[in-house]
């Protein structure tokens, strides 16, 4: 079983204009964690390097991918998401397509008519894992709690309770993207981002952007959650 994990590249946004900035997305390389142990993960950062789509779908189709997971987290990535989708299947390429994040957590029925396969609703980590084992043992994802997904032309939803303590995830695989990428110029032009998370509650994700100098220590602060 192979996944492809995506943020897509919407174009320069203003932190980068302004301060030169971009973080890892910390949120899927949580879920990359989570699924690490049950498959073959791929982190297609576009937007980090500046992909435009086109190479995007490409490097999606080197790694033929059985489930392509795409992070919403912010309306603005979800038009560059869907045309890349369209583009995949224009080629040919019939991975099994989940979005996930803020977005497609509260426009689900609007992204399932787009030709999405599933849409995780809220907190990720457990969702996906459970996703992606049922697909790899070619089970219904019918059983699989807090998805949305169309069955014989009806949107079926169901949710799950929140993660309670979070030291109990797996680490993000921070492994899978290079930390170099990461930046924030206005602090310096060696200036590098890590992203930790600190807490979360039943309704959002609270993460922090922790800069580093180059040559220096970053660590994860997961003794720190609550």
């Amino acid at each position: 079983m192979k996944v492809a994990l995506v943020r897509t590249n919407p174009g320069k946004s203003g932190y980068a204009s302004a301060y030169g900035y971009i973080a890892p997305p910390l949120g899927i390389l949580s879920l990359a964690g989570a699924i690490r142990e049950v498959a073959e993960v791929k982190v297609i950062d576009a937007e980090a390097r500046g992909l435009a789509e086109e190479e995007t779908v490409a490097e999606i189709e080197a790694f033929d991918p059985d489930i392509v997971g795409f992070t919403t987290i912010a309306s603005t990535y979800v038009n560059p998401s869907l045309r890349i989708v369209r583009r995949m299947r224009e080629e040919g390429l019939d991975s099994f397509v989940v979005f996930g994040g803020h977005h497609s957590t509260f426009t689900y029925p609007l992204v399932l008519r787009e030709g999405v396969d599933a849409v995780v609703i809220g907190e990720g980590e457990n969702t996906f894992q459970e996703l992606v084992k049922a697909l790899k043992e070619r089970g219904s994802i019918r059983n699989v709690k807090g998805i949305a997904y169309v069955e014989k032309g009806d949107v079926k939803v169901s949710y799950r309770e929140p993660i309670v303590n979070l030291d109990e995830l797996p680490m993000p695989a921070y492994d899978l993207v290079d930390s170099k990428t990461y930046r924030a110029t206005i602090l310096g032009e060696n200036a590098r981002i890590a992203s930790v998370e600190t807490s979360r509650d039943a309704l959002t994700t609270v993460s922090s952007a922790v800069p580093r100098r180059c040559g220096g220590t970053h660590g994860d602060s997961r003794a720190m959650r609550g």
